[in-house]
């Protein structure tokens, strides 16, 4: 494989994230799914359960995004930054995500976080997306009590 096609590569990668992270509701969302491959996964990867959270295979994720649609009605992220890598099948991004949530058992809450996500990539698919947030953020804002670690002497500013 020469320079020139890894770096088509990346480029056809990196505009595919950049797609995926404008589809946060409406329209969008909905044809999400058709990002990924057949056998692609998305999903969160810090839960509370200690294990990922994802949908495995194309129709699977379709059923995700309106399960998204359902819960995160107006859902946008922004002041993303995206990234490729030595690898032109792997691409990093990072932003901001923010709107009205309402998962199952709660009410309707604003609700706003900062987000990482790695992509893996196949012939200009998402093979495996995975996002990495703060959980706890989301708890407080669903009004849930949270743990707190005591840092005793921590330096801080």
């Amino acid at each position: 494989m020469t320079f020139e096609d890894d770096q088509t590569r990346r480029e056809r990668n990196r505009a595919v994230v950049d797609k995926y992270l404008h589809s946060g509701h409406g329209d969008a969302l909905l044809r999400r799914h058709e990002l990924f491959c057949e056998d692609g996964i998305s999903g969160l990867w810090t839960s509370d359960s200690r294990e990922p959270v994802f949908a495995q295979g194309r129709e699977n994720i379709a059923k995700y995004d309106v399960w998204s649609s359902e819960h995160f009605p107006d859902w946008a992220w922004s002041n993303i930054t995206i990234w490729t890598t030595d690898d032109p099948d792997r691409v990093w991004a990072e932003c901001d995500g923010e709107g009205n949530i309402n998962p199952p058992g709660h009410d309707l809450v604003f609700y706003r976080n900062h987000f990482i996500y790695s992509f893996e990539m196949r012939d200009g698919l998402i093979y495996r997306e995975r996002e990495f947030m703060n959980p706890i953020v989301e708890m407080r804002a669903l009004g849930m009590q949270t743990p707190t670690i005591e840092l005793g002497d921590f330096p801080s500013a």
